[in-house]
């Protein structure tokens, strides 16, 4: 029998978590944050966030996306020593209204007064 030949080793990995943006494994934030890419900025305050209802975290729970939601968001980013460094926000979900380019994101993540910071300001 094939299970039986098989053997599976398997194995805890405490500090990674996997996000669907990208198919790797991530140095795992301060607390949960759903990814962005800070280079589809719409608005000097304002970010594509999804297609889709849903987005999973860095903790990889999904995340159900509604107008209004209060939500913690990141970038992956480097220091000048080549460390990882996380850009981060905080923002209110919006629908996305601004067509063109941006027509095929259906939620945007408009950014709080305190703006895009590295991981390590704070």
């Amino acid at each position: 029998m094939l299970s039986d030949k098989l053997k599976v080793q398997s194995f805890e990995i405490p500090y990674y978590s996997y996000t669907n943006r990208y198919p790797t494994f991530e140095k795992t934030l301060r607390e949960p944050r759903i990814y962005v890419d800070f280079n589809e900025m719409i608005e000097e305050n304002l970010v594509l966030l999804s297609k889709t209802d849903f987005k999973q975290n860095s903790d990889g729970v999904p995340i159900e996306l509604k107008e209004g939601m209060s939500i913690k968001i990141y970038s992956d980013d480097k220091n000048d020593l080549n460390e990882r460094d996380n850009l981060i926000a905080d923002g209110i979900v919006e629908l996305n209204t601004y067509g063109e380019w941006t027509k095929p994101a259906k939620w945007n993540c408009r950014i709080d007064k305190n703006g895009i910071k590295h991981e390590s300001d704070i």
